[in-house]
């Protein structure tokens, strides 16, 4: 297989197959956080991208999606950990625009995590949750976070 070049980023949404026709370390990465590759493929439209050896998911801003896509390694020593293809440099945000609360968290599993929690404990018109993708804030992100009255950071 090709290796995967730099500009591959910038292109389009790639194409990608359903995420339970990936290999067994796709299934593993998502299972591990206690997400199944059912509900990740069906909910939240993430796939396998057999061209890129990566799972990817559409980035989604208030559960819509924006036409860019994050590209996550998961077979052993793949680098860099995660490929990005974002044309409008949205924040991954799952959850209502207009909320009480809303938690910021490091990756989109955990975003997902959140969401689903706040969503069984009957909050989920109240809460939205945040993926940095990763743990740096730039000068966008923090502009982002000013505007967030009520912010809950995990680590």
């Amino acid at each position: 297989m090709a290796a995967v070049q730099a500009d591959e980023v910038s292109r389009p949404f790639p194409t990608v197959e359903p995420l339970l026709s990936a290999p067994g370390e796709a299934h593993l990465w998502g299972l591990r956080a206690g997400l199944t590759p059912e509900l990740l493929g069906s909910r939240f439209g993430f796939g396998w991208g057999p061209r890129l050896q990566r799972v990817v998911a559409p980035i989604l801003h208030h559960d819509v999606a924006t036409g860019g896509w994050v590209a996550r390694a998961v077979m052993p020593h793949q680098s860099p950990k995660y490929l990005k293809g974002d044309p409008h440099g949205l924040q991954y945000i799952l959850g209502p625009k207009s909320v009480e609360r809303i938690v910021v968290v490091e990756d989109i599993l955990s975003a997902i995590k959140v969401r689903l929690a706040a969503e069984q404990a009957g909050e989920g018109d109240r809460v939205a949750a945040v993926a940095l993708g990763g743990t740096h804030f730039d000068a966008a992100k923090l502009s982002h976070m000013r505007d967030l009255q009520r912010a809950t950071i995990f680590p």
